[in-house]
């Protein structure tokens, strides 16, 4: 009798420690196959066409309507698709068809003037543990991929942008780093004086009021209580 309770006390347990192995097998399974449906949209994106500097932006409208513009970090796995809706919560786990979608897809603060005309203009996008999205954002806490990785484009339908990083920081939700209105030119320097004051890694670049910026905004951390931010300037 002794012998069986124990051997049923042994199976107890043994299911008991199989149960968070084979939760977390469904999850990381669920995880592996929405990374196989956002990269199935991506393929199925028509390759980009540039014409006269332009991107062609009627094959991307057609997929998505809210699809405003493209960005491409070089060196990067960032080359995506970036849409605006009427909140910020729409597509934090959705894709361009609207569909759930652990990664969520790119999008600009719905505040904001789509056509990148104010002074900060905010995108935000998850750090995935693919390296998808803005995994790479949190990269530029080292020096050295800092120093090595400047540059990026932003293709918008009227106007394409040359991206000049000047700064990488560490922060928190609502700090300083995510105000996007500003009354006056002195404002908008203070801003600028607090950035490079605050930021982990920075350089020097010469900016005036008819600047306008470009922050990229990711979770720092799994727990998402941390941000990382990458701030450059439009050319």
């Amino acid at each position: 009798m002794k012998n069986k309770n124990k051997r049923r006390i042994i199976n107890v347990l043994i299911i008991l420690l199989m149960i968070p192995a084979i939760l977390a097998g469904n999850v990381l399974y669920g995880d592996y196959k929405q990374d196989l449906e956002f990269k199935d949209i991506m393929g199925n994106i028509e390759p980009l066409e540039i014409v006269d500097d332009l991107l062609n932006f009627k094959p991307l409208q057609r997929k998505n309507k809210d699809i405003i513009c493209w960005l491409k970090i070089d060196g990067t796995q960032i080359d995506y698709p970036v849409v605006q809706a009427e909140d910020n919560d729409y597509y934090i786990h959705r894709d361009l068809k609207g569909q759930h979608n652990r990664n969520g897809t790119l999008f600009m603060d719905y505040r904001l003037q789509d056509n990148f005309s104010n002074y900060v203009n905010m995108i935000y996008g998850h750090n995935m543990r693919s390296g998808m999205m803005f995994q790479a954002i949190t990269l530029f806490a080292s020096r050295n991929y800092f120093d090595d990785h400047k540059t990026g484009t932003l293709y918008t339908p009227n106007k394409t942008y040359s991206i000049h990083f000047f700064a990488y920081a560490a922060t928190t939700d609502g700090s300083d780093f995510y105000k996007i209105e500003f009354s006056n030119e002195e404002e908008r320097m203070n801003h600028l004086e607090m950035i490079q004051h605050k930021s982990m890694n920075s350089r020097n670049i010469e900016l005036d009021k008819d600047h306008k910026l470009i922050i990229l905004s990711t979770c720092g951390n799994a727990l998402g209580k941390t941000r990382s931010v990458l701030i450059g300037v439009l050319d």
